[in-house]
């Protein structure tokens, strides 16, 4: 019959940062990531909120967060060192992607300011205000703000904390004792 033994702090510290970070990672990508909209709107009525998944990258994001999920449960399943050399370093190389798309959305989070405003247009054409893509870019080139929201903030945590789990998991897997068949 086989023991369970009490797993050592660093594949416990291992897992929760994993754990922690893909959660966080995923959840991020959910969540609103900017808000985009006028100065002078004080009800907010022409705010857009962006959750990530509408985004390509928010998509990926939230698919790098289930990677290390998914990689991680391989990870206490599989027993070939090899494999779980490659599983490590691919939990590791999707916290990084994952704080990277935050950092590169994060800077670039301003060029959302023109990036709805074909769709805002239309959504104002049937709501019976009648407004040019024109007039309504000059309107938001003087009185348009871009927000961050909670979302990308998490994305970036989430994976740096999934990077830095995948690094611990990364040291267990070498310096575990090797099983018969290793």
């Amino acid at each position: 019959m086989p023991t369970i033994e009490r797993p050592t702090p660093l594949r416990l510290w291992g897992f929760v940062l994993t754990v922690g970070g893909g959660a966080t990672l995923a959840i991020g990508a959910l969540m609103p990531w900017v808000a985009v909209g006028l100065k002078s709107d004080t009800k907010g009525v022409l705010t857009e909120v962006t959750p990530g998944v509408d985004l390509a990258l928010g998509k990926v994001a939230l698919a790098l967060g289930a990677l290390a999920l998914i990689g991680l449960l391989a990870l206490r399943i599989i027993r070939s060192a090899r494999a779980l050399r490659i599983l490590g370093l691919v939990i590791v190389l999707a916290g990084l992607c994952g704080l990277a798309i935050g950092i590169r959305e994060l800077a670039t989070k301003d060029g959302l300011l023109f990036a709805g405003v074909a769709r805002t247009v239309e959504s104002l054409r049937r709501a019976g205000v009648g407004v040019s893509v024109e007039r309504f870019r000059a309107q938001l080139q003087k009185d348009g703000f871009v927000a961050m929201r909670l979302g990308l903030p998490l994305v970036i945590a989430g994976g740096a904390l999934t990077a830095a789990g995948g690094l611990l998991d990364l040291v267990w897997v070498k310096r575990r004792r090797p099983e018969p068949g290793d």
